[in-house]
């Protein structure tokens, strides 16, 4: 006499497990969906929808080579968020790529005040040049300190 058990294993086994892996390399326990199928139906969804980033670039950049100003990063910006409602591109490479942006909309900010403050300092007519002032005299030999002098 069998068990129940034993007349269930062989039906389980013959049902291949999900094909999906984890970032650390483990496999998913779940059954596959459907038979012919690759994935459970947890991560159907995630590989049959997932986008062609590699093609991206062109569609983000443009003609465009290096970010110099505001304009560039808000353009950026807008198509980044047009790909992102498209589900073009997965919510944490938007969420890297944005952060970057930012950071680099920081440093235009830092290098545009910096440029100013020049302009200012350039402008205004202030400028110490020292080239001509004589040098203090250190050589203890050539002058005469108050205690050598006698003016104790």
């Amino acid at each position: 006499m069998t068990s129940q058990t034993d007349s269930i294993q062989p039906i389980a086994s013959n049902i291949p497990r999900c094909l999906h892996r984890t970032p650390a390399g483990r496999r998913c326990r779940s059954r596959v969906s459907e038979p012919g199928m690759h994935f459970c139906e947890r991560h159907t969804y995630l590989h049959t929808n997932l986008p062609a980033t590699s093609d991206l670039a062109p569609q983000l950049l443009g003609d465009l080579i290096e970010i110099e100003c505001a304009e560039d990063t808000r353009r950026i910006l807008s198509k980044l968020f047009i790909l992102l409602a498209q589900d073009r591109i997965p919510q944490k490479k938007a969420a890297v790529l944005t952060y970057i942006l930012q950071q680099l909309l920081r440093s235009l900010a830092a290098i545009e005040r910096e440029a100013l403050l020049q302009a200012q300092e350039e402008s205004s007519g202030f400028h110490v040049n020292l080239t001509g002032v004589p040098r203090p005299i250190r050589d203890k030999s050539s002058a005469g300190l108050p205690h050598e002098v006698g003016l104790a």
